[in-house]
């Protein structure tokens, strides 16, 4: 899935401005982007494997298993994600890609906590 998280620019509703604009649109608790933004932030490399190479396909990244990109109320890119593939001689850790632009393996855990806080946003119902 894609997940596109973005600041609204003078919202003062409970939200604090911050909205899901796909695959959904709906405001977000300023909590819920918290522990997005938290998980996207203190995810740690279990190793860099290099810069974005030109083929991603080895590795996933041409068609993520997750796409997540948050934007602030200006419009800049404040974070993103693209998880790829599952990585063959380490289990529990799969490819991703992040702001930073390099290709790095990642546990599965903290991709698994990202999911499931998105995924209790998009069972609640609208507020």
């Amino acid at each position: 899935p894609v997940v596109v998280v973005q600041k609204q620019p003078n919202q003062r509703d409970r939200s604090e401005g911050w909205r899901v604009v796909a695959p959904v649109d709906r405001s977000l608790q300023l909590l819920q982007v918290t522990g997005i933004l938290w998980n996207l932030g203190s995810m740690k490399a279990g190793a860099i494997v290099t810069q974005v190479p030109r083929n991603v396909s080895q590795f996933g990244i041409d068609e993520p298993s997750l796409k997540i990109v948050v934007f602030g109320a200006n419009g800049d890119e404040l974070a993103r994600l693209l998880v790829g593939a599952a990585v063959a001689d380490k289990p529990g850790y799969v490819y991703a890609v992040g702001s930073g632009g390099r290709l790095v393996e990642v546990h599965r855990a903290r991709i698994d906590a990202i999911v499931h806080s998105i995924n209790e946003f998009l069972a609640t119902r609208a507020p």
